[in-house]
């Protein structure tokens, strides 16, 4: 399926599954253990700064980060979920989708856990570049991509896929960001332990 052939309507179907299933999916989510991508990334995140939590779905992270002692702006494009995590964090979760985002170098860094997967990746460089704007000098992002070549819609919403090589080719693409680390983690949900995700980190310096 090419690029071109996404439609803002089929896209939006993305939000209406998270919607829909918002429920369960905070069920399967807001407690999984993410020590093993948080030590990774808190280690570049001055101490007490300000994280952006791009797509924080149950609100589980933003949680973890406050209770260390940093803070949090979380969003999120599907409003079921911005009802239950604010009321897990106990704080407003802006509903706003990526292309809505307008920060201006507010964060020290940006956290886009199992999030910018559902770009399209003929629209990944302008994400991304919204990503950098709102990131202060020495910032870093954090993002994670289901592990392939492919995109397309499997199960309701819509998925792209990435491995180490044209990640690095994308990020070779923008003139505005550069790779600190990529490697591959395993799901940590039960029964989905074959599934191989990319993990990244990126900073604007």
């Amino acid at each position: 399926m090419k690029m071109n052939q996404f439609s803002e309507k089929d896209l939006q179907q993305t939000s209406d599954y998270y919607n829909e299933h918002s429920e369960k999916f905070f069920n399967d989510t807001y407690n999984l253990n993410m020590d093993h991508l948080y030590c990774p990334f808190i280690e570049h995140v001055p101490v007490g700064g300000l994280i952006l939590d791009a797509g924080c779905g149950s609100g589980r992270d933003s949680l973890h980060f406050k209770q260390n002692g940093f803070q949090v702006t979380a969003i999120d494009n599907a409003e079921e979920l911005v009802i239950r995590s604010s009321q897990l964090l106990k704080q407003k979760v802006l509903h706003l989708s990526f292309d809505e985002i307008s920060f201006d170098k507010e964060f020290d860094a940006i956290w886009a856990c199992a999030s910018l997967l559902h770009v399209p990746k003929s629209n990944m460089q302008n994400i991304l570049r919204k990503f950098e704007k709102s990131l202060k000098p020495n910032g870093v992002i954090f993002a994670s991509f289901k592990y392939g070549e492919t995109e397309g819609f499997r199960n309701g919403r819509f998925f792209n896929f990435y491995n180490e090589f044209n990640f690095a080719e994308l990020i070779d693409s923008c003139n505005f960001l550069s790779i600190l680390k990529t490697w591959q983690s395993k799901d940590t949900r039960a029964g989905r332990e074959d599934e191989i995700w990319l993990d990244v980190l990126l900073t604007n310096s």
